[in-house]
């Protein structure tokens, strides 16, 4: 007998045997576990859902897990800081220090500004209005013949301002100060006497003329030495009237020292012997004020019997460290 015979295929049967390949084909064979331990393992299977699949994919020891973290790390390998943006300074050209303007040391725009006045009366010198009618004031100092000793200090009349004692020896100082003549003073003197203005520098013992004063002497402004230099002219030039004239000086207070002056701002050359110069090398401390302490002044000083009364006008006195400075 065949076996056909025994099992006839029927359709139904073919179909399932054709399901049953089919499956075969697509499943990997997988061994079946048997008994409970089957059932337990089907029960598991069906019960991981797909977010816990994959959540088991990633869990550390699995080959995903381990693929996941190496990848990461490389991120961290590859991440850089951003660098900072560069930023350019502008260039700039530091600015070219402007010269200290000096120190002043004594201004005498006031007379109480003035260690002694040695005038015969405190009104000899008296604060008035510009005689030129620009701002500010001046110092009009009178001196009438009477003003000898011992309403003054000498036989000769004078009114005199004297400054602080502010100089030093072996310093460098520059002084100034304006004159101003009214109409009325007189162009000469009768007798060829002298009328002091200004001394640079003066001390004790007071010996004699000082090494460096302003004068008028036979019409003229005059820079005349003292008897140490066998009273030789350094500078003279013709008195002017009614306007401000400007004396500065510039010198090294000492034994060997020098003195400059300017007239009106303008350098002059003075005489030394039989040659001028721009720097006068003498003596700023000779016998005549070699003790001090010592000063400077302005004065209107002449000889006695000269005239009967002398005006004259100052402004802008001052002593200071720079030409700057004793001009302002």
């Amino acid at each position: 007998m065949n076996r056909a015979d025994v099992h006839p295929m029927t359709p139904a049967r073919k179909l399932v045997v054709a399901v049953f390949a089919a499956l075969l084909l697509l499943c990997p064979l997988v061994s079946v576990p048997s008994g409970a331990a089957a059932s337990q393992q089907e029960k598991t299977l069906l019960l991981v859902s797909p977010a816990q699949e994959q959540q088991q994919s990633t869990l550390p020891g699995t080959k995903n897990a381990k693929h996941k973290q190496t990848h990461h790390k490389k991120k961290k390998k590859k991440k850089k800081k951003a660098k900072k943006p560069v930023v350019h300074q502008p260039t700039t050209t530091p600015p070219t220090p402007t010269p200290a303007p000096g120190e002043v040391l004594f201004d005498g725009s006031s007379p109480s500004s003035w260690y002694m006045n040695q005038s015969a009366s405190p009104t000899r010198v008296a604060t008035v209005s510009d005689p030129t009618g620009a701002p500010g004031s001046a110092l009009q100092f009178t001196t009438l013949n009477g003003d000898v000793a011992p309403l003054t200090p000498t036989d000769n009349p004078r009114s005199q301002l004297d400054s602080q004692e502010v100089l030093r020896p072996g310093q460098e100082y520059w002084e100034s100060f304006e004159v101003y003549l009214p109409a009325s003073f007189p162009s000469s003197q009768p007798s060829n006497g002298f009328i002091s203005l200004e001394t640079a520098a003066y001390g004790e013992p007071f010996g004699g003329t000082p090494p460096a004063c302003i004068s008028i002497e036979d019409g003229d402004f005059r820079f005349q030495r003292n008897a140490s230099a066998g009273y030789a002219v350094a500078w003279q030039e013709p008195i002017v009237k009614g306007q401000w004239v400007r004396f500065t000086w510039n010198f090294l207070f000492a034994s060997n020292g020098w003195i400059q002056l300017y007239v009106n701002d303008q350098q002059v050359e003075l005489a030394d012997g039989n040659s001028q110069v721009s720097q006068l090398p003498m003596s700023m401390i000779d016998s005549t004020d070699s003790y001090g302490p010592w000063f400077a002044d302005l004065q209107l000083y002449y000889q006695h019997n000269e005239f009967s009364s002398l005006t004259a006008l100052f402004k802008g006195f001052r002593i200071a460290t720079t030409q700057a400075a004793a001009e302002q």
